[in-house]
């Protein structure tokens, strides 16, 4: 029986770590850049994930992510990306668009 308790117990605590290894990126992730629409209405959040080792400037050769938020702070849209120096956000009336992304405006 006891056996079986440490099985189990040592399953469940892989399983933790692996999610929790799965996400790791969203735990160390540090505000790079605020991004506020022309009518100020929206705003992107970019986020950069730390890099254990870079050659000298190539900081924003980093991965992240960039959220798009209303002007009230409510996250509509979440997406990684592979450099974060990718992000040239163009606004329209109604939507964003940066790198490959399109998210309309709500």
């Amino acid at each position: 029986m006891q056996k079986k308790l440490f099985i189990i117990c040592c399953l469940g605590a892989l399983i933790c770590a692996a999610g929790y290894l799965a996400h790791w990126d969203r735990v160390f992730a540090e505000d790079y850049a605020k991004v506020e629409s022309p009518t100020l209405s929206h705003y992107l959040i970019i986020e950069r994930v730390p890099m254990f080792f870079s050659m000298p400037g190539g900081g924003a050769d980093a991965r992240g992510f960039v959220s798009l938020y209303t002007k009230s702070g409510k996250r509509l849209y979440r997406t990684r990306i592979p450099m974060v120096q990718l992000v040239e956000a163009e606004w329209t009336a109604d939507s964003v668009y940066f790198w490959n992304i399109h998210w309309e405006l709500h």
